[in-house]
């Protein structure tokens, strides 16, 4: 027997921001075609697809996925039946040949299904087509299942639209689906809540009245999640603080919403992979071997990549990755229930590796996280005069405060350096108690600014204005996927890792402040 509730769409929720531009969005997809969307838990995937079909009426058909369907047999059933809630004797020849064949033997099953709704499209005078759409698709790991899917959309016919909501990208043939121009996808950064979808959810959908300073602030903090925005206006109703405003904020409700539906269905290797390899800000595969040699850290950053565990790439050949800033402080909350000396030994290799590999200021951020000033020191004294010409004295001054006072009498800097202190950095070293170590890496982030080229100017003065992708695109006559590629370097040289930190860096700049 089947669950009827499977078959049901979700009833919008009074607490929902409309977000007319991904519906718009939606809307442009068309029949023969797979629309994907797919990000981490809590960014509004279901919510937004409910959103448009409400929104859109038109014929469509909703199925919740779930692990008992990784039976082939028991899928392809759920899906007769909820294309049948549309036409009820579409997929009976299907349904008959579906009981006489083993979960090997069922490509007979999808070619009957296929022939019959291609004998709708040829039926059907409507201007839209129906959509199916199959949420929760990542509780689907059945291999033979995927191989029929795949199969369904190489022949799938104008009559009908596949949309899937997952957390994973599926293995479905995408890059050629995208070649063909048969996918449509909504991803992380679509799904992130912009600047004005915050202020209509914290000002008229969970009246707050806050300030658009403190709009931008959360998130930015947030980095658009929608589920951290969502608890962060809830600890603001409960509490006249504005704590979760200032900084990002790990409370108990979004610990307890990543542990539950992130952290805790992952195996214990991949468990053990994410909290290692969040001490570090940035990480690649090279660093993580040398944290935990066990581990084939390529195949498990491409599988975290791929299931969309708030990876985020920091550069184009997807080398270098960092995790959502809201999730690496759960990890690291998690990576601090381990010993002192386990945490100290992952910490003294990250350094090690770092310095061999040339990178002197994130080996650095590990000795002072181990505490191990004499190397600290050492490291610092290496780069300060190179800081000082680059002229990246507010990084120089973040290093050198977290050095305890009495610690900094060993520095053995030159009469130049000593100078430099007073004169140019201000401060001398007497100066106060170090600060939190984790805060070291947004001014590593913001050390370097190399200069622009000439169209990647252009592009920052468009982003300034508020101008949309599409739009700066058509204005400098160029694609969306070169857009992508100028944007991506902009943020690079910027120290920025999303538009959020970039508008932001950038109101400081006219204003003349320091980044």
């Amino acid at each position: 027997m089947l669950l009827k509730t499977r078959f049901y769409i979700p009833p919008l929720r009074k607490q929902s921001v409309l977000r007319q531009a991904l519906i718009n969005k939606l809307n442009e997809s068309s029949g023969g075609e797979l629309v994907l969307v797919s990000a981490p838990a809590g960014y509004g995937k279901t919510t937004i697809v409910s959103q448009w079909l409400h929104s859109n009426p038109h014929t469509f058909t909703w199925l919740v996925v779930d692990q008992s369907q990784s039976v082939p047999t028991v899928f392809w059933e759920y899906v007769i039946n909820a294309l049948q809630t549309i036409q009820p004797k579409l997929g009976e020849e299907a349904m008959q040949i579906l009981k006489g064949l083993d979960d090997q033997q069922l490509e007979p099953v999808v070619i009957s299904l296929l022939n019959d709704l291609d004998g709708l499209s040829i039926l059907n005078n409507a201007e839209q087509p129906i959509t199916l759409v199959l949420d929760d698709f990542h509780l689907l790991e059945s291999q033979a299942t995927l191989i029929l899917m795949n199969l369904f959309l190489d022949h799938i016919p104008p009559s009908i639209r596949l949309v899937l909501i997952t957390r994973i990208e599926p293995a479905l043939a995408l890059a050629r689906r995208r070649a063909n121009n048969q996918l449509q996808e909504l991803d992380v950064d679509d799904l992130a809540f912009s600047r004005e979808e915050g202020r209509r959810f914290f000002n008229d959908t969970m009246a707050l009245s806050l300030s658009d300073a403190d709009i931008f602030r959360l998130c930015n903090n947030s980095e658009g999640w929608v589920v951290g925005l969502q608890l962060a206006a809830l600890s603001l109703q409960k509490s006249s603080t504005k704590v979760a405003i200032e900084k990002p904020s790990l409370d108990r409700h979004i610990s307890d919403y990543l542990f539950e539906e992130v952290y805790s269905l992952q195996s214990r290797d991949l468990q053990e992979f994410l909290m290692i390899s969040a001490c570090v800000s940035r990480f690649c595969a090279g660093l993580c071997n040398e944290l935990v040699p066990t581990q084939d850290s390529l195949k498990l950053i491409s599988l975290l990549d791929q299931s969309n565990l708030f990876l985020v790439s920091l550069d184009n050949h997807r080398t270098w990755f960092r995790y959502h800033d809201l999730f690496r402080q759960f990890l690291l909350h998690q990576f601090s229930q381990l010993s002192k000396q386990r945490r100290d030994q992952y910490y003294r290799r990250a350094a090690q590796w770092f310095e061999a590999a040339g990178y002197l200021e994130e080996a650095l951020e590990q000795f002072i996280l181990q505490k191990n000033w004499q190397e600290a020191i050492r490291l610092l004294e290496q780069i300060t005069e190179d800081k000082i010409q680059q002229g990246h004295k507010a990084s120089l001054i973040n290093w050198i405060e977290m050095i305890p006072s009495k610690f900094r009498d060993h520095l053995s800097l030159s009469e130049i350096k000593a100078e430099a202190y007073t004169k140019e950095l201000g401060i001398t070293p007497e100066a106060g108690e170090p600060q939190n170590p984790e805060s070291m890496s947004s001014s590593i982030k913001s050390s370097t600014i190399e200069a622009l080229t000439r169209r990647e100017t252009q592009v920052k003065k468009l982003v300034s204005q508020g101008m949309p992708n599409k739009q700066i695109a058509s204005e400098l006559n160029i694609s969306l996927n070169t857009l992508k590629v100028h944007i991506r370097n902009l943020y690079g040289k910027m120290g920025v890792e999303n538009r959020t930190q970039a508008l932001i860096k950038m109101n400081q700049q006219s204003k003349g402040e320091t980044p």
